[in-house]
């Protein structure tokens, strides 16, 4: 059975981070949302990634990797009418976009937009890493993520905690233990 995992990427925390610069990128985002119908998800990241320090800039080739992953041109529609609904959402209320990908727990690709009171969330839902041969996760994502949960025969004493009872696995962001 494969773990289902949270976690963020280097290409939705750049997404993330543009979409929290206020109302003015809110509206650029809708308008580079409107164009990729067209041009295709991947023509705009350039924009998307304008401010960020240049170690942390992509290709868009590695930024239609996932989006490969996911299902391709099905999946960059879902991303752009699903993005776009999250876009509105957001500029009505004033809001951040905090989006986490989500993986084991579907065999298709699914964007699920929630409103809440300090932020619209956008969840990525991944098909089966099986399908893929991939283990998701991202090293280059600043945010940590881990997984946490009983430990099974196979598992690896290295990723035990709590007396060997709990499997804890780091699934995006730099090495290290979770902070106490």
């Amino acid at each position: 059975m494969s773990d289902r995992a949270v976690y963020k990427t280097f290409d939705v925390e750049v997404l993330d981070d543009f979409y929290s610069r206020g109302t003015q990128a809110l509206s650029r985002g809708h308008d580079l949302l409107q164009a990729s119908a067209t041009e295709g998800l991947s023509s705009g990241f350039g924009e998307y990634e304008e401010g960020q320090e240049p170690e942390r800039r992509t290709t868009t080739e590695e930024f239609g990797e996932w989006i490969g992953a996911a299902g391709g041109e099905n999946a960059e529609t879902v991303i752009r009418v699903g993005y776009d609904a999250a876009v509105e959402l957001a500029q009505a209320q004033s809001l951040p976009i905090d989006t986490l990908f989500v993986t084991g727990v579907s065999d298709e690709f699914e964007l699920h937009v929630c409103e809440g009171t300090h932020q619209v969330t956008v969840l990525m839902f991944m098909p089966k890493e099986s399908e893929y041969g991939k283990e998701y996760g991202s090293r280059r994502a600043k945010a940590r993520s881990w997984i946490f949960r009983t430990a099974r025969s196979g598992d690896s004493h290295a990723d035990r905690v709590d007396g060997g009872a709990v499997v804890q696995i780091q699934r995006s962001g730099r090495e290290g233990p979770v902070p106490s």
